[in-house]
């Protein structure tokens, strides 16, 4: 598979962060904001409210449409957890966590373990054998592809984490001096998991299935696309600037995804909070050597050709 490779400006195969931008202004555009974080989340929430209740009043045959926005919004959760586990999301790191631990329920992704795997996957992106994205390997073939993109796999391997966690079973990227509290965050899942489904079989509820299981593994196929367009078909190589992909969009995608399509912007200094992304984008531009106009211009480059299937 090629990636997609813009006309640049010659450049140092390891430039860093200081040789792109100076420190004062990185210093400006680091700094997370309580307002405009909790003013995102509060429309994030408000827009699953919205789609939900229309969702629960509509007709059957009207529902469905709510109900796949619903589920997008849902399963897009993971972009404000993903800002809280960098300490993103707000200034004050006690709503970070807070937020996390909510948004990590939602998605059945313990935040400390999140965590963990993600910072990993920071320190070593698209190394093999280090990075532990790439325990999963990229598809090779569209039947690859197409099981990845429903997210199943996903699915599966979440509900082995949660168990294993609570087994007292870690991964080995993850700190000795972290081990303990991923164990326990695991165990305090697994016991609301079960406690909600306690209560949902005493009262005879499907609420449970209707507005979180069934939306959830709805929603996967449009995570997964998501996801897959951030590395796939980037080199396997060190540098930041080519081991990630920029995905320009329309204004809407780009509010809906937090600005996470700023996906070299994000990797080059993931300390800048989610709201000034672009910024970093316009300032990399010059530089930025894998990008593309549109997921359905990165999925048509990354879906493994025919004669691989």
């Amino acid at each position: 598979m090629q990636s997609d490779v813009t006309q640049c400006k010659p450049m140092q195969p390891k430039a860093r962060r200081e040789q792109l931008i100076p420190i004062e202004q990185l210093e400006a555009l680091t700094k997370a904001s309580n307002r405009k974080g909790g003013i995102r989340l509060a429309q994030h929430f408000a827009a699953l409210f919205v789609f939900g209740v229309l969702m629960s009043i509509l007709p059957l045959s009207y529902s469905w449409i709510p109900g796949l926005i619903y589920s997008a919004f849902l399963l897009f959760s993971f972009c404000p957890l993903h800002e809280s586990i960098h300490g993103n999301l707000f200034a004050t790191p006690v709503w970070n966590r807070l937020s996390g631990f909510v948004l990590g329920l939602i998605l059945v992704l313990p935040p400390r373990y999140f965590h963990a795997f993600h910072m990993a996957h920071h320190r070593y992106t698209q190394l093999p054998g280090k990075d532990p994205e790439l325990s999963t390997p990229k598809p090779k073939t569209r039947y690859q592809y197409f099981w990845i993109v429903s997210g199943m796999p996903y699915a599966l391997s979440e509900i082995q984490l949660l168990l294993r966690g609570a087994r007292g079973i870690t991964d080995s990227f993850v700190p000795s001096n972290q081990k303990a509290g991923i164990v326990l965050e695991a165990r305090i899942f697994l016991l609301i998991y079960l406690t909600v489904l306690f209560v949902s079989v005493q009262l005879q509820s499907m609420t449970v299935v209707w507005f979180w299981l069934m939306p959830l593994l709805i929603g996967q196929p449009l995570l997964r696309l998501f996801l897959l367009a951030e590395h796939t078909g980037c080199e396997e190589v060190e540098e930041m600037l080519r081991n990630s992909r920029t995905t320009y969009s329309n204004r809407l995608m780009t509010w809906f995804c937090w600005n996470m399509n700023h996906h070299t912007a994000h990797h080059a200094y993931a300390s800048v909070p989610f709201f000034r992304l672009k910024e970093i984008t316009e300032i990399l531009k010059p530089h930025i050597l894998v990008s593309d106009n549109g997921y359905a211009q990165v999925h048509r480059k990354i879906i493994p050709a025919r004669h691989n299937s």
